[in-house]
């Protein structure tokens, strides 16, 4: 960290921003759930009064709920109509809704060891119980298939191959994998 650079002792503990002269930096170690995504949103928005519109997330999170990673990328979709560029820094594991959270940034970078998993939201969260409860998860796993699909396909350009996402089936790449099918930009 250089002389310029500073913490924002302003936020909650659960979300940590650095602040240099060229980049704002989120520290998103953990799920993102209520409150913890309703901080980045909050914190985001503070981050519109800045000059500095490089914003990076460093990342390593096992996901987290899909309606709280709505809520961030629509955000991020806000901004970056504004000008700002959003780049995944993901330090060890990106998970499910921390994935798809990747997707939506501008540029991804992992380093060697992480990884990054997308899987059919039925794997983790399919109840056949209650009737409520299933028309509730249908509409749970459309909406996750949907940024998925949407995710991928603001990457397409990039990406090598076209991933196959089958039910009941997660699907983790390593850095290399990842970055050989182009779902990420660069290995660290």
């Amino acid at each position: 960290m250089d002389n310029d650079s500073q913490i924002d002792e302003n936020v909650t503990s659960k979300v940590k921003i650095v602040k240099s002269n060229d980049q704002i930096r989120f520290f998103i170690y953990g799920e993102l759930l209520e409150p913890f995504s309703h901080e980045i949103v909050f914190a985001l928005e503070d981050c519109k009064k800045e000059k500095i519109k490089t914003i990076v997330f460093e990342i390593h999170s096992d996901g987290g709920d899909v309606d709280d990673t709505v809520t961030i990328i629509s955000k991020m979709e806000e901004m970056q109509g504004l000008g700002f560029t959003f780049i995944a820094d993901v330090r060890g594991t990106a998970l499910s809704a921390a994935a798809i959270l990747c997707l939506y940034c501008n540029k991804i970078i992992m380093y060697r060891a992480g990884y990054i998993m997308f899987h059919q939201f039925s794997t983790s969260f399919y109840d056949e119980k209650s009737t409520s409860i299933m028309e509730i998860n249908k509409f749970y796993m459309a909406l996750y298939q949907d940024l998925i699909d949407e995710g991928f396909r603001r990457r397409k350009k990039k990406m090598k191959e076209k991933l196959i996402m089958t039910e009941n089936k997660d699907f983790y790449f390593s850095a290399a994998e990842a970055k050989k099918l182009g779902i990420i930009d660069e290995v660290l």
